[in-house]
């Protein structure tokens, strides 16, 4: 979808970065962070996906959408029904930032190159490249996520 498709008086690059500010702005809890803002205009679906040093609780989840429904109605960002969910990145969702790697450092993950090859490892450090039996990888050239079998859920 183009990011110049209009949304009330808003375009969807603006709604999601107008999101973007009030989410990070607005989360209450400094070990929280906010992963990505996803908006489709056909469905009028927003989605918020938000991640913490030690997880996400839904109640945590559940105050955002409440705070964040209330300004979006107030501030008519989205000018018709819109669904709104707010969840935490979850396992099915590639890791995207590296606050999201260090969190899992220690677990077994799974990362899929650009090339489409998969390795699968313990994942051992995540300073300035992600390392697992000694072999590196830089988190910006993969989309990886946790193993389900791995995932730490809250």
């Amino acid at each position: 979808m183009s990011p110049l498709f209009i949304v009330g008086i808003f375009s969807v690059s603006q709604v999601i970065s107008e999101v973007e500010r009030f989410v990070t702005e607005n989360l209450e809890d400094s070990s929280c962070f906010l992963v990505e803002v996803k908006f489709n205009p056909g469905n009028q679906k927003l989605q918020v996906f938000i991640d913490g040093d030690q997880g996400v609780s839904i109640d945590k989840c559940t105050k955002l959408s409440r705070k964040l429904g209330d300004w979006l109605d107030e501030k008519n960002v989205i000018s018709t029904k819109y669904t709104l969910e707010v969840s935490s990145a979850g396992m099915e969702n590639p890791l995207k930032l590296k606050r999201q790697y260090t969190r899992h450092v220690g677990k077994k993950v799974s990362v899929k190159g650009i090339d489409g090859a998969e390795i699968v490892g313990l994942l051992q450090q995540s300073d300035r490249a992600l390392r697992w039996g000694g072999s590196p990888a830089r988190p910006p050239d993969h989309h990886s996520r946790s193993l389900p079998s791995h995932r730490v859920w809250h």
